[in-house]
This record gives structure tokens, C-alpha cells and sequence, in this order.
């Protein structure tokens, strides 16, 4: 894998080879009976996009083959694949999220076919590899990541410079900088409740510092019934830290969605958001001019200790077991999985390799002086090992606790409830 970056954006070009080509284009003869395929994802927007374009040379390549890209909005994408597969009728390929829509409880029923075989396995990274394997046996591979992510805060290198502010390192250090921004007229942090999910990704950045830095088989204990979100004093700290952050939100931010945070970092009205590397291409496209940069939320009390970025794969594609197209959907990934076409995806959507023969791709230069930390300095959200059910409790109660309406305890009570299923 090559990460190239310079001052500006640097467009690497992207040949696709003879041989490749050939591979691809087998079978795309005018005798062959037409396919549709669908695809059933919760991303729109730019990341929509990227998927869309791989889509359409796919179709260019293979004229006889329709594929349907489904988007649904994320707040119900899990009640749509439930509701789907118990009908027996879902997308021929399927998109998850090792976190907020994991794959494993359809792994279990034998809702997804076993892609073990594939020749892009033997290419999955070690960090990716395990959001595509089965939970219970990392031998078994039943997903395509797609694209691999790292969080922290997004920040306005240019309103760091004007007010003479440096890169904290620890919390103390934040809120001083949270305050300097807050004098000077301008919103420390931008923060999109209403969607549910930045508070989430909020939590995760706290969380790889404290509780899953110290104890990483916090999960596993969860799952042993020795421990619980409500029993962590780690946990509420982390709320309670979250809401005492409130006076450096963005006015209105309970009515704000990720797309106002990105408005608000481009047009200089807020300097910090703490969320994914996906924040950058949507607000560098609101403001070209922007200098944008990402740093670990220093959550952390004495800068001895080095704090972590979250590292994360955005997106995992299955095939559905119920698929009449099942050779075809798998074909379709392994056009995805070429090495050329995952550089020309991964340039346009942005992010970083799921597999380790992909060629030079275009990496957001604000990546650049995080990129070294990723070796020491970073945790996987895999650590949080967490359901469906849980996160989409946290999404709701994360809004309630911000707005008063209920207590930190009650949430994580809530949260143990949802655990338990």
C-alpha cells in the first residue's frame, strides 16, 4: 500500500491493465440472459457516489448486468435488513458496518453466503480482517471491506493558526483550547446530535483512551456477564465529560445533522468536529480553500500518555445465502476487489486500503500528520464489540441525556438492557 500526499490534493491516474481488463469483461457476450442485482447500503452522498461509480464501470464491462444501488436512511437501515431477511427477500449484496450494523447476527442464521474462497482473501489486511471474518471462527470470511477509516478531531488548521493555538494533548489542554475558541466568537466544536451516530463516534474517541486502553477485553467480560456498561465507571465518565462539553457545541446543535457539521467547518463557524476521516471530503468540497488536519482527542490527564485515534472499517459487503444471483453478486465483488478499481474507489470516496496489494490512491492531506500514529497510536472499534440494538439505544439516549431528559445511569442501564437483546 502507498500513501502519496503533497500540499494539494495529488490525482494519482488509475490504468486499469489488459489482463485485468479481460477478467473482468469474461462472460459479457450478447447471449447472456440479463441480471439485476440489488445492493442494499445506508450511504448516500459522496461515500453513495464512490459505490455508484464502481457500479456503473462494472455495468460498462458487463452489459447484461443491472445492479440497484438501494439507499435507505441509517436511523432504519437495521429495522429495513431484519424486516428483508425475515421475509426472505433481502439485497443480493448487502452492506454492514462492523459496528453499527454488524453483520454477525445474519452470519449466525445462515443469512450470508461463506466468501472464504475468494482470491481477495489472502489480501485482507490483519486490521480488516477481522470485520470480515465470523465471530466465531476468524477462518470464515462472509464480507468485502471496503474502505478503512480512522476519528479524532477534524480541525481548522487556519483558525488554529489566527488564534496561535497549538495541538492539545491533554484534556486540560483541550478545554483551554475549546474556551479560545469559544472567546473568539467562533463554535470550538461542530457536533450533529440529530443523527444520533456523531455522539456515538464522540464516545468511541473518549472510550479507546480509557476504558478499552486499560481493560481491551472489556467486551468479552460483557459477554461472560462479568461486566456492564452501568457497572463501568469508565462509561459515565465519558458522558459526563461528553455533556459538560455542551457550552462548546454549535448553537442548535441538537437540530444539527452530520451534513451542518460539515457546513460548519467549511465556512469557518465552528473549528473542531470529533468524528471519521468521511467529515473531510464533504467539507473540503463545501470550501476548497480550507486547510483542514486531524489530531487524537487527548483524552487523557498527563501528556506521558499518548493518546489514541479510533481506526475503523466504514463499510463490509455480503452476499445474501437467499440471492438467486449468488455467482454473480461474488463476481461483482471480486471486480471490486481488484487492486485498480479499489485505488480508483478509494480515491474518489476517500479513506484508506482494506487490502494490502491495492496500488497509489489519493489521500486527503489532512491525513498526512496522523498517518505515522496509526502503528502506536490507534485503536479499532472492533475493541467495542457492539450490537445493533445497542447502538441504536445509544444514538437515542446520547440525544435524551444532552437535552436532559434522562440521566447518564439510566442510558447505560438502557444500554445493558439492549446488550442482553
Amino acid at each position: 500500500m502507498q500513501w502519496r500526499t503533497t500540499r494539494h490534493w495529488l490525482i494519482i491516474p488509475i490504468f486499469l491493465g489488459i489482463v485485468s481488463l479481460l477478467l473482468a469483461a469474461c462472460g459479457t457476450s450478447s447471449g447472456q440472459q440479463p441480471v439485476t442485482l440489488t445492493f442494499s447500503s445506508w450511504q448516500g452522498g459522496a461515500a453513495g457516489d464512490a459505490y455508484q461509480a464502481v457500479i456503473k464501470a462494472y455495468e460498462k464491462l458487463h452489459p447484461n448486468v443491472t445492479i440497484q444501488y438501494e439507499v435507505s436512511a441509517a436511523t432504519d437501515y437495521t429495522t429495513i435488513l431484519n424486516t428483508h431477511f425475515s421475509a426472505g427477500d433481502p439485497a443480493d449484496i448487502v452492506a454492514f458496518s462492523p459496528t453499527s450494523y454488524n453483520k454477525a447476527p445474519y452470519v449466525q442464521a445462515g443469512d450470508l453466503v461463506d466468501l472464504s474462497d475468494q482470491p481477495w482473501v489472502a489480501h485482507l489486511t490483519a486490521s480488516t480482517k477481522i470485520t470480515a471474518a465470523s465471530d466465531t471462527d476468524q477462518a470464515k470470511i462472509y464480507a468485502l471491506p471496503t474502505v478503512q477509516d480512522m476519528g479524532g478531531v477534524i480541525y481548522n488548521k487556519d483558525i488554529f493558526s489566527r488564534l496561535h493555538l497549538q495541538i492539545p494533548t491533554t484534556w486540560a489542554q483541550f478545554i483551554q483550547v475549546c474556551q479560545a475558541i469559544k472567546a473568539a466568537g467562533i463554535a470550538p466544536l461542530a457536533v450533529g446530535a440529530k443523527d444520533g451516530w456523531p455522539l456515538e463516534q464522540f464516545l468511541y474517541n473518549e472510550l479507546v483512551n480509557t476504558v478499552y486502553r486499560t481493560d481491551p477485553t472489556f467486551h468479552t467480560q460483557q459477554v461472560a456477564g462479568t461486566e456492564t456498561y452501568a457497572g463501568s465507571a469508565g462509561w459515565k465518565q465519558a458522558i459526563n465529560d461528553l455533556v459538560a462539553l455542551e457550552p462548546y457545541f454549535n448553537t442548535g446543535f441538537s437540530s444539527t445533522d452530520f451534513a451542518g457539521t460539515t457546513d460548519l467547518l467549511a465556512t469557518g463557524k465552528a473549528a473542531m468536529s470529533v468524528n471519521g476521516d468521511f467529515t473531510l471530503q464533504p467539507t473540503e468540497t463545501n470550501n476548497p480553500n480550507i486547510h483542514l488536519g486531524i489530531f487524537p482527542l487527548p483524552y487523557v490527564q498527563d501528556s506521558s500518555t499518548k493518546p489514541n485515534l479510533t481506526t475503523f472499517v466504514d463499510v463490509t459487503l455480503g452476499v445474501s445465502a437467499k440471492s438467486h444471483n449468488i455467482p454473480a453478486a461474488k463476481q461483482f465483488l471480486q471486480y471490486f476487489a481488484q487492486p485498480d478499481v479499489m485505488a480508483s474507489f478509494l480515491t474518489q470516496r476517500g479513506g484508506l486500503a482494506t487490502l494490502d496489494n491495492v496500488g497509489s490512491y489519493k489521500v486527503d492531506p489532512a491525513l498526512t500528520d496522523a498517518l505515522p500514529l496509526l502503528g502506536t497510536q490507534a485503536l479499532n472499534e472492533a475493541v467495542f464489540g457492539t450490537t445493533s440494538n445497542v447502538e441504536t439505544t445509544m444514538w437515542k439516549d446520547a440525544q435524551a441525556v444532552l437535552t436532559g431528559s434522562i440521566s447518564p445511569t439510566q442510558m447505560l442501564q438502557d444500554m445493558d438492557q439492549a446488550f442482553k437483546g
